[in-house]
């Protein structure tokens, strides 16, 4: 959102604003329905994660340089190291499943949805001649589908639909 702010993209900003909302929302409604070791476990990477893009990006960005292509190049980098694990996240057991040949850990609607999300970001990056979104959407987009394809090979068969039985009259 930062960087929203120094390229001075109010489409960027405001389409990134609700989904910022949200997830803090859901994050704060739902966390303290975790056992107590998920929950410190999911705090503490929180509080770390963010310690570090607000030194880094904070201080960097704006502290340090009042330089704004620099600004940009800061938050840019931060931006797409976050982007880039939140599209990675997923394939992070990317080894158990070609391993035991399961799939069933990939959501594949999140997965499209990813997908969709990062050719629509990957496209307004190209059009705005902006890398900073267009590289990590586009990995982003890639990584979506090796996520459904490998949710295609690895499809166990207990989730497969039923075939249907013709009845007999």
């Amino acid at each position: 959102m930062l960087y929203s702010l120094v390229t001075r993209d109010g489409f960027l900003f405001f389409a990134n604003a609700p989904g910022l909302m949200v997830g803090l929302f859901c994050t704060i409604t739902i966390l303290p329905l975790a056992d107590p070791l998920t929950r410190t476990r999911v705090e503490t990477l929180l509080f770390v994660l963010l310690g570090v893009d607000l030194l880094f990006s904070g201080f960097g960005a704006f502290i340090v340089t009042t330089d704004e292509d620099i600004q940009q190049l800061i938050l840019g980098l931060m931006g797409n190291l976050v982007l880039l694990i939140y599209y990675a996240a997923p394939l992070s057991t990317m080894w158990q499943i070609v391993k035991t040949r399961d799939a069933s850990s990939i959501y594949a609607p999140m997965a499209m949805a990813n997908i969709a999300n990062g050719f629509c970001w990957t496209v307004y990056g190209i059009v705005r001649n902006d890398w900073f979104l267009t590289i990590p959407n586009g990995t982003g987009c890639a990584l979506g589908v090796v996520q459904l394809i490998m949710r295609m090979i690895y499809n166990t068969e207990s989730e497969k639909l039923p075939a249907v039985q013709p009845q007999s009259s």
